[in-house]
């Protein structure tokens, strides 16, 4: 796989964005960008453990990058993603990972997440805010992608800061598997046959022999 591109940095933010799709059981890198995580890691202890209570800075921050996703997908017609707690789970670490080495890479997306899932998408990014970090997301065409997918359902943001303020986040995105399509059993259908009975006014005519009167059909049954 491709090592990962240097991150677009605007205004001291950083960025990066990450595809996967399931394909008969392989998981296969899609779109500029898709990496496998770096070789680097973090030598710092993880900042906050994911057992204690998240943060309510962390939190409100989160909760308002899915409303500003959802925002731009309604103006866009498209579903509202919502929120998955594995999802957010997984992204709210991979999030504190970041912050604990300073600096931003994609995880290996698929670790953690324990859903049944058809495609993956995380984008992942620091800076200053909430609203600098998702205007930057929306700048970027590959970012941009993940946020506008139709086929994405799910979502889990995590948000993570460091000592300095630092706003460290996460966005996983999830495309759930296609429902089994099972076939019905043909619904058997009754006719309600009435006779009548009228009068021939001449002899009707003869009917051809059976053997060459009969004809074969296949009917296919209606699903």
């Amino acid at each position: 796989m491709s090592a990962l591109p240097v991150p677009a940095r605007r205004r001291g933010i950083s960025l990066a964005v990450c595809t996967i799709v399931l394909v008969a059981g392989a998981v296969v890198p899609l779109g500029a960008g898709a990496a496998e995580a770096s070789p680097r890691r973090p030598s710092a202890a993880t900042p906050t453990s994911l057992r204690d209570i998240w943060p309510v800075a962390a939190v409100q921050n989160e909760a308002a990058f899915v409303n500003d996703i959802n925002r731009l997908r309604a103006g866009r017609g498209l579903a509202a993603l919502r929120v998955r707690p594995n999802l957010t789970g997984k992204a709210r670490q991979w999030a504190t990972t970041m912050a604990a080495a300073g600096t931003i890479w994609h995880s290996r997306i698929s670790n953690g997440i324990t859903l049944q899932w058809q495609k993956l998408g995380e984008n992942v990014g620091m800076g200053a805010s909430e609203r600098h970090l998702h205007a930057a997301f929306v700048a970027s065409g590959h970012h941009l992608e993940n946020l506008l997918d139709p086929t994405f359902r799910y979502i889990g943001v995590g948000v993570v800061f460091d000592s300095t303020g630092k706003m460290f986040v996460s966005e996983v995105f999830m495309q759930p598997p296609a429902p089994m399509r099972l076939a019905r059993a043909p619904e058997r259908r009754t006719a309600a046959l009435r006779a009548t009975a009228v009068q021939p006014t001449e002899a009707p005519p003869a009917l051809p022999p059976l053997s060459t009167a009969r004809r074969s059909v296949l009917l296919r049954p209606a699903f």
